[in-house]
């Protein structure tokens, strides 16, 4: 009864809440931008990032969030951002400059031991990811009221990625019910998510791409 009367004052008293916050910052806060659109007043590229959500177990507890993004001149621009717990930040980071490639990051302010990357390291990391565009189809979803017996598909978006938004042609190749092929041609500028909205209850859902550079934008 006696121990459990001391860790009762302790809570009350707050000595207890260091401790309790090294514990939670075991489990670090996350962030993701949920919401990016193309900056319809660009000629060419250009990106909108409108909306972000921040996940955090400790509800009272500010989370400082870094974001850093790609610049068609070769730099990065760095944001910050500050939360409460968890909900959606509403970012409104919008320039023709932008090339799509970012990288978020999130730590409680009050956790000196949690850190972010510098420009530096964020350069390194992208540098790993290499000199060569790259292109998957990310939703894709079956097609259940078709007239014949097997389901058709729909290849509802694919995601880009450019190392330094570059203007690119991809060539989705899609095999039918019957072996044959049919294929499809887009073109998109910078990374991020590309509308598809390619659906037939003649296909099966086995397809491959290809994707090149056209120029730098």
């Amino acid at each position: 009864m006696r121990k459990t009367v001391v860790f009762l004052l302790l809570t009350l008293t707050g000595t207890i809440a260091t401790h309790s916050l090294s514990l939670y910052a075991q489990e670090k806060p996350k962030f993701a931008i949920t919401t990016i659109k193309k900056a319809d007043y660009c000629p060419s590229g250009g990106v909108n990032y409108k909306e972000g959500f921040v996940k955090a177990d400790m509800p009272d507890t500010e989370v400082e969030i870094t974001l850093y993004l790609q610049n068609y001149d070769n730099t990065w621009t760095k944001k910050h951002f500050k939360h409460k717990g968890s909900g959606f930040i509403q970012l409104n980071l919008s320039s023709c400059n932008f090339t799509g490639n970012y990288y978020a990051y999130a730590k409680y302010t009050n956790v000196l031991s949690m850190s972010v990357p510098s420009l530096q390291d964020i350069k390194e990391k992208h540098k790993q990811l290499g000199n060569h565009p790259k292109f998957r189809i990310s939703k894709q979803t079956k097609i259940k009221d078709c007239t014949s017996e097997q389901d058709g598909i729909c290849f509802q978006e694919g995601q880009v990625f450019t190392p330094n938004g570059e203007a690119v042609s991809i060539t989705i190749f899609m095999q039918k019910q019957d072996g044959s092929w049919r294929k499809k041609h887009f073109r998109y500028v910078g990374s991020g998510t590309l509308p598809l909205d390619i659906k037939d209850c003649d296909l099966n859902g086995i397809y491959k791409t290809r994707i090149t550079v056209e120029s730098s934008r």
